[in-house]
């Protein structure tokens, strides 16, 4: 199907409901504990079984999902997901809201695989990927600023209404999800699967396990990092917003330099500079390197994301690898969340010399993946750069 800025929007409207989870991290955990009085690591664990339900939802839906009727599927998972946040505004008991976190993890992650879905399914997927995830970027960026203004304007109750807002609006156009699919030919299910290099495979998914748990982590803390850097809720959000419009630019930056240098040293850079980022997030002690830390985060994640994306389509042209990333990068940002969370504060100093480390041990893993990747697809186009 030809892709349109419509098309991109629509997918992106849903997408957003399916990452909410991720991107609003900071603002839950701050709310868990200052809101419900609980502990650093109680605060974790339900920030991390929601993520945990959104990849599980996601990875195991990308089994069935080719026989769903997309529609229903959808509307049933955005009124699961409305449900489970409104009512972590009333309850205050933590297992009603381990349960209310679990149902928004699973209705979110059926919601990412759906659009996910839609848009292997475009003529150009990888160029599909890049507007998508620049128009999800851009939404968020508002979202971030907001949420914290409504929050501190008319409470706690106010920001779970807004994010279940937010879901009804993206389900006022799931009826073009038909429109989207009509038509369409799921090649990937008729296509006879080739061989995969399974060394290269696990090489790349123990790189992004080490990766994603530093920075889900440190990404968690940043709302008590500004807190100690005696930075108000509403000016994280100010913050948090400019540091996803940096993600746009990074994702776009990736762009321009995969096509002109490759994906392996771009990508190398770029695991280094999110190791550093969540250094300096965790050793802030003055705004401007606060300020600095978050956008340096916020531009190399969604550089590299790109770069994962890619490296990963390049083990597996059919996109197995792809699909399977997709749901399981959110597994180790989980346990990363809960890590950070048991370990609290007094460990954070270590804790980020230990990131910066293991974003560059893992990101010279991601050297060797991807430079044998390149060799083995000879010819192989590279994904990432037709869309920013």
């Amino acid at each position: 199907m030809i892709i349109n800025t419509k098309n991109c929007l629509y997918i992106s409207l849903i997408m957003v409901s399916g990452l909410m989870g991720t991107y609003t991290l900071p603002l839950l955990f701050g709310f868990y504990i200052d809101e419900l009085s609980f502990s650093e690591s109680l605060a974790g664990n339900l920030c991390m079984i929601e993520i945990l339900a959104i990849a599980m939802a996601s990875i195991l839906s990308s089994f069935f999902i080719a026989s769903w009727d997309k529609v229903y599927v959808t509307r049933v998972a955005v009124a699961l997901f409305c449900l489970g946040q409104v009512s972590t505004a009333y309850v205050d008991s933590y297992y009603l809201l381990f349960i209310a976190r679990v149902l928004v993890g699973a209705a979110s992650g059926v919601i990412l695989a759906v659009s996910n879905n839609i848009i292997v399914q475009m003529d150009n997927p990888d160029s599909c990927y890049g507007r998508v995830l620049a128009i999800t970027s851009l939404i968020f960026s508002f979202l971030l600023w907001f949420f914290p203004v409504v929050y501190l304007e008319f409470g706690a109750l106010s920001i779970f209404v807004s994010i279940s807002i937010v879901a009804i609006m993206a389900g006022l156009v799931v009826k073009n999800f038909s429109q989207l699919y009509s038509g369409l030919l799921v090649s990937s299910l008729s296509a006879k699967p080739g061989k995969l290099d399974i060394k290269l495979i696990v090489l790349f998914f123990v790189a992004m396990t080490a990766i994603y748990i530093v920075t889900g982590g440190t990404w968690t803390f940043v709302e008590r990092l500004g807190k100690n850097n005696d930075i108000s809720l509403d000016e994280v959000g100010v913050l948090l917003a400019i540091s996803t419009l940096f993600g746009i630019l990074g994702a776009a930056t990736a762009g321009l330099l995969a096509n002109r240098f490759g994906r392996t040293w771009p990508s190398f850079s770029g695991f280094v500079v999110s190791g550093f980022s969540c250094y300096l997030l965790i050793a802030a002690d003055s705004y401007m390197l606060y300020v600095l830390a978050i956008v340096l985060y916020g531009y190399s994640y969604m550089f590299t994301l790109s770069y994962v994306l890619s490296i990963a389509a390049a083990l597996d042209k059919q996109g197995r690898v792809a699909v399977a990333a997709n749901g399981y990068l959110l597994i180790p940002y989980s346990l990363g969340v809960v890590l950070y969370a048991q370990l609290g504060g007094e460990s954070l100093p270590l804790i980020g010399s230990v990131a910066m480390l293991a974003c560059f041990v893992s990101s010279l893993l991601i050297v060797y993946v991807s430079w044998q990747a390149s060799r083995d697809n000879a010819g192989y186009v590279e994904l990432v750069g037709h869309g920013s």
